[in-house]
Order: structure tokens, then sequence, then C-alpha cells
């Protein structure tokens, strides 16, 4: 059956054509323009073929209608030029095999405990209300489409939906790119979210979708934002470079984070508030422009197994009754604390390492409390742990090693070849007033000796000798941090040289 708008077919009429056809009818759709509502309410296989568009234009009411269990609609354009949020472009209220597939929508409204569509390969655009709304137990699988510029919602789930949405991309949006609200569920799989004025994904009211290898980015706003009971698992996402928080969770949300990456964001990596809770494992969080990770108002995530590295800020920051578990963690090379907790939070730091961040490994200040179990805490700039203005901190079993210094070292060179190196971080004040002093009095006795004695080999070599061991082995201390072996290495060195000095300038 064939509908031709020119005459040259069965009909001018794509209902016309449906009104007369049987079941299980191939229906050909020719270009043109068709001002028509269209209702499929039998099996039928609906086709646009042939050069140019086959555009089919409703002015108020919905476009097509599907109330068939089984249908076929490929290669048309669909618009509605006024859509309002539950009377959209395509209205899909059952179908346990319907196929939507290459066409051109403005909108899609799917709903109904038996409505299981596939949309395939289609583009979604230029809505004035949502994209897509896929509410009240509706399972449709979404494939391969491009959802963008709509005013609301790109994707809209809500009332126990759950969806299939895979290898899709949903970009420039207006609002979200896609929210999931009161009791929605939902797969949404290998997609790019991207350059939506509001968060990428939006998850509140008990929505408890799956997130799974997607790619949300380049946001105006959150990347994810999980509120207000929201939950889910995020797992093996890439999260990165929006304005606002890659990841965001206030009101008692509760998402469990898992293998993700969040990076190079303007704002934090992870911002949990206000009550908010979570799981986040196995993760990288770096180069973000403020902390990889902050805590604030009685929010008690729980951070495990993640590398936090790289960021601007703070690797961790926990302030305003922050709480927490952070364990078997590697925070490193971030430009303020590793972790900073203050302002009356109380955080457990448990198996993890802390090193060569620009300031201090840990910081509890303004009343900030923990407890810090069985950690690594070195190289860092500053001291490895430090607190002030009533913070405290109980240290069980952990490994403390002092900073790496400022670079900053006396470096003597003397006549008879000596060489020592100082490094004022990790010598204690009576292992540097030592060698201060041996030092001094070394300057002293070459001179005095020289002038005396002239060169003296069975003095002057033995003493070389022990001077570049010392020169080696602060030189080493200075490279890898403090070390109580080498440490002790140094002192006695330093107490066989000035004995051999005494010993022989006096004999």
């Amino acid at each position: 059956m064939i509908v031709d708008l020119l005459g040259n077919g069965d009909f001018t009429s794509i209902s016309e054509a449906i009104d007369n056809a049987l079941p299980d009818t191939e229906i050909i759709i020719r270009p043109g323009l068709y001002r028509e509502t269209i209702i499929i309410d039998k099996p039928l296989t609906l086709i646009g073929e042939g050069e140019g568009e086959i555009i089919v234009e409703s002015p108020t009411d919905y476009c097509l209608s599907m109330k068939t269990d089984y249908a076929i609609v490929r290669g048309l354009t669909l618009r509605k030029l006024l859509d309002n949020d539950y009377c959209l472009t395509v209205n899909i209220l059952q179908g346990k095999s319907v196929l939507l597939e290459d066409c051109d929508v403005t909108s899609i409204l799917i709903q109904g405990s038996k409505t299981n569509p596939v949309i395939r390969r289609c583009k979604i655009h230029n809505s004035s209300s949502i994209g897509m709304l896929i509410a009240n137990n509706a399972q449709p699988t979404i494939e391969d489409c491009d959802i963008y510029e709509n005013t609301n919602q790109a994707i809209h789930i809500e009332k126990d939906a759950n969806p299939i949405i895979r290898s899709c991309r949903i970009f420039d949006g207006k609002t979200n790119g896609i929210s999931i609200i009161q009791n929605g569920k939902g797969i949404i799989e290998n997609c790019d979210i991207y350059n939506n004025s509001n968060p990428g994904i939006y998850i509140s009211k008990d929505a408890n979708p799956s997130i799974l290898s997607c790619r949300v980015y380049d946001g105006k706003d959150d990347g994810i934002s999980i509120v207000e009971n929201g939950r889910g698992i995020i797992e093996h996402c890439d999260i990165y470079n929006n304005i606002n928080p890659g990841i965001y969770i206030s009101e008692e949300g509760n998402p469990s984070i898992d293998y993700c990456r969040i990076f190079d964001g303007k704002n934090f990596g992870i911002f949990v508030r206000e009550n908010g809770q979570g799981i986040i494992e196995n993760c990288d969080i770096y180069g973000n422009t403020y902390a990889g990770i902050a805590i604030t108002t009685e929010s008690n995530p729980t951070i495990r197994s993640c590398k936090i590295y790289e960021n601007k800020q703070n690797g961790i920051f926990i302030t305003e009754n922050g709480l927490g578990l952070i364990e078997y963690c590697n925070v490193y090379r971030n430009n303020f604390s590793g972790i900073g907790i203050n302002q009356g939070s109380k955080t457990t730091i448990r198996s993890c390492k802390i090193y060569n961040n620009k300031d201090y490994g840990l910081q509890f200040d303004k009343s900030g409390q923990g407890r810090v179990e069985n950690s690594e805490i070195k190289g860092n700039t500053l001291a490895g742990v430090r607190y002030k203005n009533q913070g405290d901190v109980d240290i069980i079993g952990c490994k403390i090693y002092p900073n790496k210094p400022p670079y900053f070292c006396i470096l003597l060179t003397l006549s008879s070849g000596f060489s020592l190196s100082i490094n004022f971080v990790y010598l204690s004040l009576f292992v540097f007033a030592f060698v201060l002093f041996t030092t001094i009095f070394n300057i002293f006795w070459t001179f005095l000796s020289f002038e005396k004695r002239g060169f003296n080999k069975r003095f002057t070599i033995p003493n070389l000798l022990l001077t570049i061991q010392l020169g080696i082995v602060g030189g080493i201390m200075f490279v890898n941090g403090f070390n109580p072996s080498l440490s002790a290495i140094l002192l006695a060195s330093g107490t066989i040289w000035i004995t051999m000095l005494v010993y022989r300038f006096f004999k």
C-alpha cells in the first residue's frame, strides 16, 4: 500500500491508508508534508521511502499515537508545533513490540506498564517541553539516539519507569540532560551527556538508576546530581570539565560510585553536603579546580580505595561538621593539604597513604577532629600532621615521616674537599646543632692544621671519607624523606668524625 501526497499511490492521506489497511500491512509513505494526526491501532508497518523529507506535522495535538502491541515506524519526520508535558509529538501508550527507527521527532511520551517500545537511531530535538518523558512503569529501550536542544529535560524518567538507554548522545539541553525522580529506575549505558545547562544527570526522590560506562562532561552545572533520597549505581564513568561539581550529593542522597574518573572539573570533583551519604570506591579523582572531594554539614560518605591527586586545592576537604570514613586511599600531589579537617568535623582515616602534597599531609583546624589508623604519611612539603585551634587527632599504628623540605639546605665546600648537606626538616635540633658544631670546628681545624703541619695524609684522607659518607647519607635522606636508620648512621658518623678531629688535633 502506497501513500503519495500527489496522488500517485493508493491514498493521499496516511490516516486514510491506516483505516483501510488490514493487520500486518506494510504502508509505504512517499515524500511530502502531511498535516494530520496518525493513530496506529492495529499491527502495521509504516516506512518512509523516496528522496526528500517525509514530514508529518500536527499543529496542536499529538502527531503519532501508538495504540497497538505491534507496529514499526521508520524513516519519518514527526513534528508537533507546540508541546506540553503529557501530550507530546509521539504518544506510545502501549506496545510489547513497537519499533520507532530512523525518525526525526520533536518529542516522545512513553507510559504504561505494558509499554515496552524500542526507539532506535532517532533524533529527538527542539521540543518546547521535554524531549522524552517515560513514566508509569514503562520499560522502553532507547538506542543510538541523538537527543538535543530541548527546552526542558532531554529525558525525564518518573513513577517506577525502568528504561534502558544505551549508546545515546544527550546534549545542548536548556535544563537537565536526564532527570530521574519518584522511584524512577533505568539503565543508562555508554552514553555521552554533555553541554547541558543544568546537571547532566539529576537523580531525586527515591530514584535508583544504574549509570554505566557513560561520559558526562562540559556541563554548565553539576555533572551528576543526587539529592532528596536519590540513590543509584554509577560505575566506570568519566565525569569531567563541568562548571559545578562533577558529582553533587545532598539531602540524604546515597549513591554507590565505583571505578569512575572524576577529573578536570571547574569546581570540586565530588561535593557531599547537607546529610549526603554514599559509597565512593576505586575512583580516580584528579585535576579539579577545588578539592577532589569536599564533605560538609553532617554528611557521612565512605571513601574507599580511591586515588585522589593533583587537585588544585585539598585532596579531601571536610568542614562544617562533616563526617566520613576514608580508607585504603592514596591522596597525593594536591596543592593544599592532602586531607584538611576543620570546623567541628570528625573523620576516621584508615590504611591510607598520604604523600607528596604541597602543604601538610593532614591538617586539623578549628575544632576539627579525627582518628588516623595504620596510615603512611610522608614526603609532604610541610608537616605530616598539623593540628591547631583546638584541632585534635588520635593517631594509631601510623608511619609518619617528616616531609620534603622546601629544598633548603646548607652546602659547605672547604679547601680539604669537604662537603656536607644538612636538611633542616629531617634533623632534630640536637642533631643539627651537633653537625653544625662539627662543621665549624672542622673549618677552624682545617686552616690551623694546614698552617702548622701542612697536608697530613694519614689524617686527612680518613676524615675526607667520613665526610663523603655523611654527605651521601644526608643526600639520601634529603631525597627520600626521614628514615630512623639513616639518621642513626648520620649521627654515628658525625660522632666518629668529631672524635678523630679532637684526638688527632690534641695528640
